[in-house]
């Protein structure tokens, strides 16, 4: 049998946000201003301390000086945080404390207020001795809230995979943590994945691929936060989303993508 749903729409006109209720789920917010500035990037964890900027950075340029003493090599990620943006990249090329990055610079980060850490954005790592975590946050530079409204998790593998699976890898013993983090310290698990199924059912839009030649096999989730909820993940300067890997995922390629917008 066919049933049919009905949307209802409320329009706040104090603020950019209509609120739509939907007869057959949760409400859902719908962001009216297309002005707000977007915000994405990957899950990130840092591979070493704190590093600074010799220079101002210019804007729309694909190199930026850093501090003598540096340790980024090709082939790093790197995040730039300063003012209220953050930036996500990757080292080309080393040229003594000048660092050629694959991406412009959006942003004309200034030396006084800006710092850049060396980074990696793949979760294959090995956690179940020592649990690793990944994340992206606000730095207390970032004074406006970030609005996430959803995320998507990549895996890749040689190996046959299905919903018992994680990845290929048989189901994970402690399994893969995603919470947030506040700024008062307040943790908020959202949910821990064990298997392949588990992620389906926490997030959706799942969608298997079968390797080329020579190629992995992969599986993709997609959680729309702001859709399926009818909320966004609001983070408040020094807040944090933290995925936590607790098992052997090193044979595995596991990328997070974050993505929101910047609170007007």
């Amino acid at each position: 049998m066919t049933t049919s749903s009905r949307t209802i729409g409320v329009k706040d006109h104090s603020s950019d946000y209509e609120l739509a209720i939907s007869d057959k789920g949760a409400a859902h917010i719908l962001i009216e201003d297309n002005t707000e500035q977007i915000i994405n990037g990957y899950l990130v964890q840092s591979s070493g301390g704190v590093q600074f900027l010799g220079a101002d950075a210019v804007i729309d340029s694909y190199e930026i000086t850093m501090v003598g003493g540096h340790t980024f090599v090709a082939g790093d990620f790197i995040v730039v945080a300063g003012g209220e943006r953050i930036y996500q990249g990757q080292v080309v090329s080393v040229a003594t404390n000048v660092l050629t990055l694959d991406t412009p610079l959006d942003f004309a980060f200034l030396q006084a207020s800006s710092v850049a850490f060396e980074v990696i954005n793949d979760l294959g790592v090995d956690g179940s001795v020592t649990r690793q975590t990944f994340k992206i946050d606000t730095t207390p530079d970032v004074t406006k809230n970030i609005h996430f409204r959803g995320l998507r998790v990549s895996i890749m593998g040689s190996g046959s995979m299905d919903d018992g699976k994680f990845g290929d890898l048989a189901a994970l013993s402690r399994g893969l943590v995603f919470r947030l983090v506040k700024n008062d310290g307040t943790r908020f698990n959202y949910v821990n994945v064990k298997t392949n199924g588990d992620l389906g059912l926490a997030f959706d839009h799942k969608v298997y691929t079968s390797k080329g030649a020579g190629g992995d096999n992969s599986v993709e989730f997609t959680w729309q936060i702001a859709q399926d909820d009818g909320v966004v993940m609001e983070l408040e300067p020094g807040d944090a989303v933290e995925a936590i890997v607790q098992d052997d995922l090193s044979s595995l390629d596991i990328k997070v993508w974050i993505f929101g917008h910047l609170e007007s």
